[in-house]
């Protein structure tokens, strides 16, 4: 057989745009979480303010450990004065220790959301800065003992880290929004003639047993209403497969995973076709 000559493989131009779009995002961040809008806040501050605040929360022997690699203690530390003259930089120490939003902005954290988002400190957070700190300190000083040696480049490097993955979740939660859009208009086409009410995140119908179904919609699942147990059923709606990042569903296959929905709908949990007038709980995978 013949070999295939090696002239007549043609190679696709891949789009650097989805780098090109990070690049911009990332000038953004610089100038609000990074070393830069640290080091500009620091040098509006009353240094002996900052370094009492840092003896009294971080400690000496934290304090001293740092100062072994030339580094002070905000540079890996938070305190309450650095976050009063700039929320923002709540977003430095998150990034640092390498937690995400979703998973800082959690339980008892959720509060300073603000502070990151929007650089707005409310009176009731500002009483809470020193525990926030406290707590902060505590991960930072685990943080410090796994990644010797220290220095600032290392600070940057782990900032970025934390960074890339958040600027493509935050890229594939924008995909998964039009996904979700192109979906949502697909089955209210298919469920139009059984609909009792339709909102921009449910649909309720009514199935042929006289059952109320209502079919939730999110991006991403984690934000998945149903997950308060209150939906009787719901559609997942997958953004771009594993592997295939910036990659966007055609209508075509919307279509498809739409005549999925029926099929799934008058099959039960091993595919076995449930008796009629009866639907599914769950339609999708």
């Amino acid at each position: 057989m013949a070999k295939r000559k090696s002239s007549a493989i043609r190679f696709p131009v891949l789009s650097p745009s989805l780098q090109v779009d990070f690049w911009a995002r990332l000038q953004q961040i610089r100038s609000q979480y990074l070393s830069e809008s640290l080091a500009q806040t620091v040098r509006s501050q009353d240094i002996e303010e900052l370094d009492r605040e840092l003896l009294a929360i971080i400690g000496s022997e934290r304090l001293r450990a740092l100062a072994a690699y030339s580094l002070r203690g905000e540079t890996f530390y938070a305190v309450p004065c650095i976050l009063k003259a700039k929320p923002l930089l709540l977003g430095y120490y998150r990034l640092l220790y390498g937690l995400s939003q979703k998973e800082f902005y959690r339980g008892v954290f959720g509060r300073f959301r603000p502070m990151e988002q929007d650089n707005q400190l409310n009176a009731q957070n500002d009483e809470l800065l020193p525990g926030l700190c406290r707590s902060l300190a505590q991960t930072g000083w685990t943080l410090f003992n796994g990644i010797q040696p220290v220095s600032q480049q290392v600070i940057h490097e782990l900032q970025l880290l934390t960074v890339g993955p958040q600027l493509r979740g935050s890229r594939n939660v924008a995909i998964g929004k039009g996904a979700t859009k192109i979906v949502f208009d697909l089955i209210s086409g298919l469920v139009s003639g059984h609909c009792e009410s339709s909102t921009a995140p449910v649909i309720t119908v009514k199935n042929a047993a006289g059952r109320i179904v209502q079919i939730a919609f999110a991006p991403d699942p984690d934000t998945w209403p149903g997950s308060s147990g209150n939906f009787g059923s719901s559609i997942h709606v997958p953004g771009p497969p594993r592997g295939v990042g910036g990659r966007t569903w055609s209508v075509a296959e919307m279509i498809a995973m739409g005549g999925k929905l029926r099929k799934r709908r008058r099959l039960g949990a091993n595919g076995i076709p449930l008796p009629a007038g009866q639907e599914a709980d769950s339609v999708m995978d």
